[in-house]
């Protein structure tokens, strides 16, 4: 062991280290070669311990570490070893960095913490282990994102780690540099039960996005499958559904641009406004007149909605769509009418729970002045 130079040893070392070769490490650290010793692969800087762990070879990490290895040493990307044990997703070496005084809330080159990545990964367990060893629940990377945007932005979302977060005291209406909040990028997500998690610890269920959109708006623009669950949680937490984003468009303004019946008759059915006016200055029930959007047009003025159909270019609509709109306007409003506006304006979001509770109780006769379908 001896005989060999410097550059050998550090060959011999790094070989070793590779291959998880415990003995042999442990053989060439008593001949003197340094623990934390850099190594230069592929254009970077990379210490020993960060190499261990990648391979996963904790008996390897264990002897390093009682060799007085610098645990928090870092790698061009300012990495330390407990990122890349993160990342790799090797909870006991996670544990044994932390024990042996991995700093958590060590930041890589990008201030990407240990917490952002388990977030990010959905790990459970590595996001506990680090808030228990002292991580911060609130550290911004240079995005300006915390661990709990992490938790609600990627595909391994987990709502136990986003339980864990706002437990452990995570700031649930921090915006991002983009002005994206976590409820936000849940909803982006499509992740309805972190979507109830956020809304229930105090998540701002008006905050906007980028171009002035709101959750609602974010929810009603979404083609997921069940989007409408994330409507009704939404309208029930009081969100404003008259709000309109920059381009002056309401959440009723873009469920008839996106041709969404359902999503207007739930919006109509929570007693959102029907006349709200984009910055063109055109109405919801004005869009879908000019579009020969017939049973559109019939919800919104069932709904309140009222148009000047002289200001109109009627050429897509046919004469009998016209002559039911004529009349509907020239008529005063129907008993019928009325008692589903009153019923709606009363019961607001709640209405189709009410509806669906009492529908077999009610007299058949009366369904349609109740607006049941």
């Amino acid at each position: 062991m001896k005989s060999l130079n410097f550059w050998h040893l550090q060959s011999n070392y790094l070989v070793a280290v590779q291959n998880g070769d415990v003995d042999r490490c442990k053989a060439l650290l008593a001949g003197g070669v340094d623990a934390d010793q850099m190594f230069k692969i592929n254009s970077q800087n990379i210490p020993a311990i960060c190499i261990g762990v990648e391979r996963g070879a904790y008996a390897l990490v264990e002897l390093l570490l009682r060799s007085g290895v610098a645990v928090n040493s870092r790698d061009s990307r300012g990495r330390t070893s407990l990122h890349v044990a993160i990342e790799m997703g090797y909870d006991a070496i996670c544990q044994l960095l932390l024990q042996n005084r991995a700093d958590p809330n060590a930041a890589d080159n990008m201030l990407i913490s240990p917490l952002h990545l388990a977030a990010k990964r959905g790990s459970s367990s590595q996001v506990s282990s680090l808030i228990t060893f002292g991580a911060d629940v609130n550290r911004k990377d240079r995005s300006g994102k915390s661990p709990l945007h992490c938790a609600c932005t990627f595909p391994a979302a987990n709502p136990e780690v986003v339980q864990l977060l706002v437990d452990s005291g995570a700031a649930v209406n921090d915006l991002d540099l983009s002005g994206y909040s976590p409820l936000l990028c849940a909803l982006l997500n499509s992740k309805y039960d972190i979507v109830r998690i956020l809304i229930n610890h105090g998540a701002n269920v008006d905050v906007m996005a980028g171009h002035g959109n709101t959750p609602l708006h974010i929810t009603i623009l979404s083609n997921h499958p069940t989007k409408w669950d994330f409507l009704d949680l939404l309208l029930k937490k009081e969100c404003n559904m008259h709000q309109c984003n920059g381009l002056g468009q309401s959440p009723i303004h873009l469920a008839c641009l996106k041709q969404d019946i359902d999503s207007l008759r739930i919006l109509i059915s929570a007693g959102a406004n029907p006349n709200t006016v984009d910055r063109l200055g055109i109405t919801p029930l004005g869009y879908c007149i000019s579009n020969g959007m017939e049973k559109f047009a019939h919800l919104l003025i069932d709904g309140g909605g009222i148009e000047d159909l002289d200001k109109l270019n009627l050429t897509r609509m046919s004469a009998g769509f016209r002559k039911k709109l004529l009349q509907r306007f020239r008529n005063p409003p129907s008993l019928l009418e009325q008692s589903r506006r009153s019923l709606i304006g009363h019961l607001g979001p709640y209405y189709r729970d009410w509806a669906n509770q009492y529908r077999d109780e009610v007299p058949k006769v009366l369904h349609p002045f109740m607006g049941f379908e």
